[in-house]
């Protein structure tokens, strides 16, 4: 599962620099977990939260350093064999330095949860919640599924970044990126601007073989280093 979850854990890093500053969420928006018959519905109601950015928050303006952050808390989050899970064995926590370096910048469980990477079990995750209490992280299986969909949602080259966002992030906001940023062209049903950029010729359709072929644009993403999570 390596090699998905990295690749995984890349692109939506890429996608949440996009995302920058408008992390966080109103508490007016705060849906009431005993409103809702199941976590899944809860967890749905959370991620149909608007994205707004938090201005008492300092360093979530600067997008390089997300690229790195999101990436390495993806990927210690959701594997389960990384140094993170084995101190949460021995602790049934995370770690505090870990827990704040990454908060601070809205980088946290609720975080997955928006994203669809986890899901939500209670309103404790307002405050971060603990894993496998209050919040659940996606099995093996889900992730891998969670994957190949990424993939085939961008083998389309025209509209698959547009959709990706989409998934992530919700239509309102991933039409608000696209069409601020410039960064992929908004699904014509939506908007029938290319936003500066040539359409994909009609003609072009990814190879269903094409094994994990992922086009990132603009940004390059620095080297992953493994070091000590505390």
């Amino acid at each position: 599962m390596t090699r998905p979850l990295h690749q995984l854990a890349l692109v939506i890093s890429v996608y949440v620099t996009k995302l920058v500053p408008d992390l966080f969420h109103h508490p007016d928006d705060r849906p009431e977990r005993e409103n809702y018959s199941s976590a899944m519905a809860f967890t749905m109601a959370v991620r149909a939260m608007k994205w707004i950015p938090n201005n008492s928050r300092k360093g979530c303006k600067v997008v390089l350093p997300f690229i790195t952050m999101v990436t390495v808390y993806i990927i210690s989050v959701l594997d389960r064999s990384s140094p993170l899970h084995g101190y949460f064995d021995a602790n049934r926590t995370f770690p505090t330095t870990w827990t704040k370096k990454h908060s601070n910048k809205g980088i946290g469980p609720l975080l997955l949860i928006r994203l669809g990477l986890a899901k939500a079990i209670n309103g404790r995750v307002w405050k971060g919640g603990n894993l496998q209490t209050d919040w659940t992280m996606l099995t093996r299986e889900e992730i891998n599924n969670f994957h190949q969909n990424m993939l085939k949602i961008l083998s389309d080259r025209e509209f698959g970044p547009y959709r990706l966002a989409e998934l992530l992030f919700g239509s309102e906001k991933a039409r608000s990126i696209g069409m601020s940023t410039h960064t992929y062209v908004v699904n014509p049903g939506v908007a029938s601007t290319s936003l500066g950029k040539q359409s994909a010729s009609s003609s072009t359709s990814a190879d269903d073989d094409a094994d994990d072929e992922v086009e990132v644009h603009e940004m390059t993403a620095p080297a992953i280093r493994h070091r000590r999570l505390y």
